[in-house]
């Protein structure tokens, strides 16, 4: 694919899972070629400069899919971490591009990708920060692989931590995971940033991931990628999903003791 191939937008749900059933807390905007295929030929490619004028493009693409679908929840939109700054293709011409669309900065989330290092934090915060302070926030994607660490977390303080799938597979028969989950959901908590299990397929993962206080979670069981429309859970997983937790103690169910959660529409 060259820089001039046609691009589409696949969006997947972000879902709130509690007793009260699923609501939609948001989108991920997934880029896709006129196949709806992953670009791989564009994402591999060494020449930064290029690979940032694709994601700027990418994020421009799904804001006006959002404001023609009339999104009206949160959308997280992929940077790549030195792509973030950059005078052209940024978070300042993505938030210029939302505005000129009409889409409201208070939805977008800025999700830091884990594809390169970030080499100076600084910049990349105070970059970050003068947007947080309209509303925006901030998602570290694929939290535990990859560039995305400690460190990063300690030093841009995410809103939103995205937990590798890799963290997330085999949660429901892995105690050793299980416990690894409660101590970063403890940390988050503590830190004031919200949870978000990617890569969820079972209603098992569902359960065990509850138990460690987990109710924002994302993955084919809810809705895979769709092209052209804003997928949501199903009512017969939502039926199926309440019921199970419902069956849990009280204390053991994430989100029971939660407020709204903003822009999920609860």
């Amino acid at each position: 694919m060259n820089q001039g191939s046609p691009i589409r937008t696949a969006f997947q749900l972000i879902a709130s899972v509690t007793r009260n059933g699923i609501v939609t807390y948001g989108y991920e905007a997934l880029a896709r070629d006129a196949q709806g295929r992953v670009p791989v030929d564009l994402l591999k490619s060494h020449a930064s400069e290029a690979l940032y004028a694709f994601d700027f493009r990418c994020r421009t693409q799904a804001l006006r899919e959002a404001v023609r679908l009339g999104l009206v929840v949160n959308l997280s939109l992929n940077f790549m971490p030195g792509a973030t700054c950059h005078p052209r293709y940024g978070i300042d011409a993505t938030v210029r591009a939302a505005l000129e669309l009409g889409f409201p900065v208070e939805r977008l989330i800025v999700e830091l990708t884990e594809r390169e290092p970030v080499t100076d934090y600084k910049p990349l915060r105070r970059c970050i920060d003068r947007h947080r302070d309209n509303g925006a926030r901030l998602a570290l994607d694929d939290f535990g692989t990859g560039f995305n660490g400690l460190n990063t977390l300690l030093e841009l303080r995410p809103d939103i931590v995205k937990v590798d799938m890799k963290l997330v597979q085999k949660i429901e028969t892995d105690y050793d995971r299980q416990a690894l989950m409660f101590g970063i959901c403890s940390g988050g908590d503590r830190l004031g940033m919200r949870l978000v299990a990617e890569g969820v397929e079972t209603l098992e993962a569902v359960a065990a991931l509850s138990s460690t206080n987990i109710d924002l979670m994302q993955g084919f069981l809810f809705a895979r990628p769709f092209i052209g429309g804003l997928p949501e859970a199903s009512g017969e997983l939502t039926e199926r999903a309440t019921g199970m937790l419902m069956k849990l103690p009280f204390s053991a169910v994430a989100g029971d003791m939660r407020g709204a959660l903003p822009g999920s529409g609860e």
